[in-house]
Protein backbone atom coordinates (compact mmCIF):
# COMPACT_ATOMS: atom_id res chain seq x y z
CA UNK A 1 0.00 0.00 0.00
CA UNK A 2 0.90 3.56 -0.65
CA UNK A 3 0.48 5.99 1.82
CA UNK A 4 -1.36 9.25 -0.20
CA UNK A 5 -1.53 12.58 1.65
CA UNK A 6 -4.86 13.08 0.94
CA UNK A 7 -6.48 10.22 0.88
CA UNK A 8 -4.49 7.51 3.35
CA UNK A 9 -3.40 4.29 2.51
CA UNK A 10 -3.99 3.67 -0.96
CA UNK A 11 -4.28 -0.44 -2.15
CA UNK A 12 -1.87 -1.29 -4.86
CA UNK A 13 -3.42 -4.00 -7.35
CA UNK A 14 -0.14 -4.54 -9.15
CA UNK A 15 3.36 -3.22 -9.03
CA UNK A 16 3.77 -0.96 -12.05
CA UNK A 17 7.49 -1.14 -11.82
CA UNK A 18 6.82 -4.68 -13.25
CA UNK A 19 6.19 -2.81 -17.06
CA UNK A 20 8.01 -0.95 -18.98
CA UNK A 21 8.30 1.02 -21.71
CA UNK A 22 8.85 -0.59 -25.14
CA UNK A 23 12.58 -0.38 -26.73
CA UNK A 24 13.05 1.63 -29.85
CA UNK A 25 14.27 -1.29 -31.86
CA UNK A 26 10.67 -3.07 -30.44
CA UNK A 27 8.50 -0.35 -32.39
CA UNK A 28 10.35 -1.22 -36.09
CA UNK A 29 7.76 -3.53 -37.90
CA UNK A 30 10.45 -5.41 -39.62
CA UNK A 31 9.22 -9.37 -38.02
CA UNK A 32 12.05 -9.69 -35.36
CA UNK A 33 11.46 -11.73 -32.69
CA UNK A 34 10.59 -9.53 -29.46
CA UNK A 35 8.94 -6.90 -31.91
CA UNK A 36 5.42 -6.64 -29.97
CA UNK A 37 6.62 -7.85 -26.61
CA UNK A 38 6.35 -11.33 -25.14
CA UNK A 39 3.28 -10.36 -22.83
CA UNK A 40 0.05 -12.14 -23.44
CA UNK A 41 -3.45 -11.17 -24.25
CA UNK A 42 -5.02 -8.90 -21.16
CA UNK A 43 -2.50 -9.89 -18.71
CA UNK A 44 -4.05 -7.74 -15.56
CA UNK A 45 -7.28 -8.79 -14.53
CA UNK A 46 -9.62 -5.72 -12.40
CA UNK A 47 -10.82 -6.84 -8.85
CA UNK A 48 -13.61 -8.62 -8.52
CA UNK A 49 -17.29 -7.34 -7.27
CA UNK A 50 -19.22 -9.46 -4.60
CA UNK A 51 -22.15 -7.62 -4.17
CA UNK A 52 -25.13 -8.25 -2.21
CA UNK A 53 -28.20 -6.45 -2.12
CA UNK A 54 -31.03 -7.69 0.60
CA UNK A 55 -34.71 -6.67 0.92
CA UNK A 56 -37.20 -7.31 3.40
CA UNK A 57 -40.49 -6.41 3.54
CA UNK A 58 -44.42 -6.80 4.66
CA UNK A 59 -47.88 -6.36 3.56
CA UNK A 60 -50.64 -5.10 5.77
CA UNK A 61 -54.37 -6.08 4.02
CA UNK A 62 -56.22 -2.53 4.82
CA UNK A 63 -59.64 -3.59 6.01
CA UNK A 64 -61.70 -0.70 4.46
CA UNK A 65 -62.26 0.46 0.73
CA UNK A 66 -65.42 -2.41 0.79
CA UNK A 67 -65.17 -4.78 -2.13
CA UNK A 68 -61.67 -3.52 -3.02
CA UNK A 69 -58.29 -5.50 -2.53
CA UNK A 70 -55.74 -2.96 -0.66
CA UNK A 71 -52.58 -3.47 0.41
CA UNK A 72 -49.92 -1.08 2.57
CA UNK A 73 -46.39 -2.50 2.04
CA UNK A 74 -43.68 -1.62 4.28
CA UNK A 75 -39.95 -2.44 2.30
CA UNK A 76 -36.03 -2.36 3.44
CA UNK A 77 -33.77 -2.73 1.21
CA UNK A 78 -30.15 -2.36 2.02
CA UNK A 79 -27.43 -2.29 -1.30
CA UNK A 80 -23.74 -3.89 -0.14
CA UNK A 81 -25.41 -5.31 2.82
CA UNK A 82 -22.19 -6.32 4.24
CA UNK A 83 -20.23 -3.22 3.46
CA UNK A 84 -16.87 -4.82 2.66
CA UNK A 85 -14.82 -2.63 0.41
CA UNK A 86 -15.12 -3.77 -3.05
CA UNK A 87 -12.77 -1.69 -5.94
CA UNK A 88 -13.98 0.19 -8.89
CA UNK A 89 -11.18 1.27 -10.96
CA UNK A 90 -7.40 1.02 -11.10
CA UNK A 91 -5.17 3.49 -12.77
CA UNK A 92 -3.29 1.35 -15.93
CA UNK A 93 -1.43 4.20 -17.37
CA UNK A 94 1.81 4.40 -18.46
CA UNK A 95 3.11 7.80 -19.20
CA UNK A 96 5.66 7.61 -22.21
CA UNK A 97 6.56 11.75 -22.33
CA UNK A 98 9.96 12.33 -22.83
CA UNK A 99 12.27 12.56 -20.02
CA UNK A 100 13.22 15.44 -17.85
CA UNK A 101 16.73 15.87 -19.74
CA UNK A 102 13.97 15.87 -23.29
CA UNK A 103 15.34 11.87 -24.09
CA UNK A 104 13.13 9.12 -25.49
CA UNK A 105 11.10 7.60 -22.74
CA UNK A 106 12.17 3.99 -24.25
CA UNK A 107 12.62 1.30 -21.70
CA UNK A 108 11.69 3.41 -18.28
CA UNK A 109 9.14 1.65 -15.77
CA UNK A 110 5.72 2.29 -15.53
CA UNK A 111 5.77 2.68 -12.38
CA UNK A 112 7.25 4.34 -8.80
CA UNK A 113 8.75 7.81 -9.91
CA UNK A 114 7.41 11.28 -11.42
CA UNK A 115 6.25 9.78 -14.50
CA UNK A 116 3.86 7.57 -13.42
CA UNK A 117 2.94 8.16 -9.70
CA UNK A 118 -0.22 6.21 -8.96
CA UNK A 119 0.06 3.52 -11.50
CA UNK A 120 -1.33 0.47 -10.44
CA UNK A 121 -3.46 1.90 -7.70
CA UNK A 122 -6.90 1.80 -7.14
CA UNK A 123 -8.81 4.60 -8.09
CA UNK A 124 -12.39 4.53 -7.24
CA UNK A 125 -14.93 2.07 -4.81
CA UNK A 126 -18.13 1.49 -5.23
CA UNK A 127 -20.53 2.91 -2.46
CA UNK A 128 -20.35 1.91 0.84
CA UNK A 129 -23.94 0.32 2.21
CA UNK A 130 -27.10 2.27 1.03
CA UNK A 131 -30.34 1.56 2.92
CA UNK A 132 -33.65 2.46 2.25
CA UNK A 133 -37.83 2.22 3.23
CA UNK A 134 -40.38 2.58 1.65
CA UNK A 135 -44.03 2.41 2.23
CA UNK A 136 -46.45 1.59 -0.75
CA UNK A 137 -49.65 1.81 -0.99
CA UNK A 138 -51.21 -0.81 -3.68
CA UNK A 139 -55.50 -0.85 -4.47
Amino acid sequence: MDNDPEFGPTPTWFDGNTFAQPLESQLYADGQPGMFGTMGRNPLTGPGRNNWDMALLKNFQLPWFRGEHSTLQFRWETFNTFNHPQWQGVNLSCNGSPNADGTPAFDRACGGHQYNLGNGQVSAAWPARIMQFALKFMF
